[in-house]
């Protein structure tokens, strides 16, 4: 038996929910000799079991060579792949299982992912939808990762579309283009990787080739998954014979013009498909209440699209659009605590994921260009009592995967307001509050690849106004020196000052705040070679810390007695004592 992530036990077994043999055979097919596994903390009980499964079944195979072994802790969040651990110890190849983001690794390292199994009841799922007129207009699918088992199951129950959306030709994939309005597909799935960086073709991330030189053609992606259409050819069953209408899934992609000759988009969003003649496209979520993705969804498509979200425990359907307005207004107290902050801090919430360097260096250029003053932050796994160690920060800009829950989590209990760098770019005004919330780094970058930097000329006046708590005023005055100096409602102290030093180069002043971690160290971990008399090792206690076995026994607790509840015993002795 194994256990979901969620904690619940699933009833396959455990070779089957962690697919021990498919990964196996993944990792002897591609010649791997160090594959580090990868669980969440709900899942590292089977962590034992899972890998001594997995390498029994690798010597069966032939590959006694190659050595699995556990990544006890990550470094991040549970849902990224924790590339840089897994580097540390050698391993070229990696298996995360559980609960995945789906974010692309910078470091191109191997993956293979493992979303477990939870049950789920997919003609309760059609049925509903068909119940609700979904498959009357464009619908896409998206599910969480728990669910993928099940694709085939929910394929199969789909009715079928109309003949002029049959597919020609298998795997082929079908380029959407962004001035025909006519409906580019009836239902799409979005279907998330299995796999990255082991087989280069198919992935489904490359541009592909266009014959127009002033377009490419880029993969129709929604939270990193791949959007395919769902076809209708005669494709061959489990028996081997042809079986006429039976489900398929066709790839999508979008033809889009560059926005500079210096940059293409990796990936085309939801936005960028044409109005459609027969509908609006919604979007059917299979997720819980608590999933990420499901918040995710909401933050990023709930203003333009309708959101339907179907919970396999309940086995309801239900439109949740509404919500998203509410996220979204919480998200946006933080964008008006940021306006005034002086010192932000950059926190790297992940390593691993691509462009996360890229993204910091265009964070750190803007805070300075808006006269702010920028700490960049490394510390592992965030909590309150890290941060805490930055009382001169205002703000920290945490820059995460997608789906890691504490950036809600410590705007909560921290007195430092902490958002994300979509939030940071609207609140430098960089960019406007539109409701398309944007989480995915690649997404950031591609929808403003060259973000306007405000040019500081002498006497230059900005004036940023928060209207949380008692609305704070902060000027940030540029003099005729060159010197960006912020003023008024802060309580800045005389002469913390920014120094310009030529187009767009900000470089601190010694008396800045951020002067004092300049010269803060830390004692204990420097090696003192030489200066301590080296000496023999001792034994040290035994015992746990109630009672070591060097220690006197500790003396027996009073107990009353009936006497003493009757009034018979003596009432001072009820005092408890404990003597050693």
């Amino acid at each position: 038996m194994a256990v979901n992530g969620d904690g619940s036990v699933c009833p396959v077994s455990l070779e089957s929910f962690y697919e021990i043999n498919h990964i196996a055979s993944l990792i002897h097919r591609h010649g791997f000799r160090r594959t580090a596994l990868q669980f969440p903390d709900t899942l590292l009980r089977d962590a034992p079991a899972v890998c001594s499964a997995l390498q029994r079944r690798l010597r069966q195979c032939g590959a006694s060579e190659c050595l699995v072994f556990v990544l006890g802790d990550t470094a991040y969040g549970a849902c990224s792949v924790d590339e840089v651990a897994a580097q540390h110890y050698g391993a070229d190849s990696i298996v995360h299982y559980g609960p995945s983001c789906q974010s692309v690794t910078a470091h191109g390292l191997p993956v293979m992912w493992v979303f477990g199994r939870v049950p789920i009841d997919a003609a309760q799922l059609i049925k509903q939808m068909d119940s609700n007129a979904l498959f009357s207009s464009p619908c896409l699918l998206i599910y969480d990762v728990a669910y993928h088992h099940a694709l085939n199951e929910l394929l199969d129950a789909m009715p079928i579309p109309p003949p002029s959306h049959t597919a020609d030709s298998n795997g082929s994939t079908m380029v959407i283009d962004a001035n025909d309005s006519s409906t580019p597909f009836d239902v799409a799935v979005a279907v998330p990787r299995t796999s990255l960086h082991l087989d280069q073709e198919g992935e489904g991330d490359a541009k592909e080739a266009d014959g127009q030189k002033d377009s490419i053609v880029v993969p129709l992606q929604v939270a990193n998954r791949r959007v395919c259409a769902v076809r209708v050819r005669d494709r061959p069953s489990d028996s081997g014979e042809a079986s006429p209408g039976r489900r398929d899934l066709q790839p999508l992609s979008v033809r889009v013009a560059p926005v500079s000759p210096d940059h293409s988009p990796e990936s085309a969003y939801l936005d960028s498909l044409p109005c459609s003649d027969s509908g609006q496209l919604q979007l059917v979520c299979i997720a819980e209440d608590d999933s990420p993705l499901l918040t995710r969804i909401l933050k990023r498509h709930g203003n333009t699209h309708k959101i339907w979200q179907y919970s396999p425990v309940r086995g309801s359907l239900c439109e949740v659009s509404s919500q998203s307005g509410r996220l979204l207004m919480r998200r946006y107290r933080a964008v008006e605590a940021v306006r005034t902050a002086r010192v932000i801090g950059l926190v790297y919430g992940t390593v691993a994921l691509q462009h996360h360097r890229k993204l910091h260096d265009r964070l750190k250029r803007l805070i300075r260009s808006a006269g702010r003053q920028v700490l960049s932050l490394v510390v592992g796994k965030l909590s309150v009592a890290k941060l805490g160690n930055f009382p001169e920060v205002d703000a920290f800009c945490h820059m995460a995967s997608p789906e890691d829950p504490l950036t809600e989590a410590l705007s909560k209990d921290l007195p430092a307001p902490v958002c994300t760098p979509y939030e940071l770019e609207v609140a430098l005004g960089v960019r406007e509050w539109d409701g398309r919330y944007m989480l995915e780094f690649a997404e950031l970058i591609d929808s403003l690849p060259f973000p306007a930097i405000p040019s500081r000329t002498a006497d230059h006046h900005t004036v940023e106004h928060s209207l949380i708590g008692r609305g704070t005023i902060r000027e940030f005055h540029t003099s005729a020196n060159g010197t960006v100096q912020g003023a008024g409602g802060g309580g800045e102290a005389a002469g913390e000052q920014l120094m310009v030093k030529g187009e767009g180069v900000l470089s601190v002043g010694l008396a800045s705040v951020l002067v004092p971690y300049t010269s803060r160290s830390f004692k204990g971990v420097e090696p003192l070679e030489g200066l301590d008399a080296p000496r023999a090792a001792l034994e040290g206690q035994r015992g746990i810390a109630a009672g070591y076995e060097d220690e006197l026994p500790a003396a027996p607790l009073h107990t009353r007695t009936s006497d003493d509840r009757a009034g018979g015993g003596d009432k001072t002795a009820q005092t408890w004592k404990v003597e050693l």
